[in-house]
């Protein structure tokens, strides 16, 4: 289920690059950087951001690994796919991890420095 709910979710963000090309999507770091070289523009730095995000700092995890949940299921109900059910099950398992204070969240960007040409 894990990885059918992380294949949905990375499809869900690829949904508007149907109408619109320049939209990034869930590769919008590496597509960036190819439109900035085309644009003439110079990568100056490249580089990974991490935001590492676990339940051990209440004050700012919980809010956001709540609104991370329900931004999840949102996204995969307007998809359609999996299954309502299926998604039911998948948000029960992850708020009985918040609950528990065993769930975290690591999401990865690729931040670019670009700048005209000296």
């Amino acid at each position: 289920l894990e990885a059918h709910v992380i294949a949905a979710y990375h499809r869900h963000m690829d949904r508007p690059r149907a109408a619109d090309p320049t939209y990034g999507g869930s590769l919008a770091g590496l597509r960036l950087a190819n439109a900035l070289e085309a644009a003439g523009l110079e990568i100056v730095r490249a580089g990974p951001a991490v935001w590492d995000t676990r339940q051990t700092d209440q004050a700012i995890a919980g809010p956001l690994l709540d609104r991370m949940i329900r931004f999840v299921v949102e996204s995969l109900l307007d998809l359609g796919e999996p299954l309502a059910k299926a998604i039911g099950r998948w948000e029960t398992s992850r708020r009985a991890l918040l609950d528990g204070d065993q769930l975290s969240l690591r999401v990865r960007h690729l931040d670019l420095l670009a700048r005209r040409p000296a």
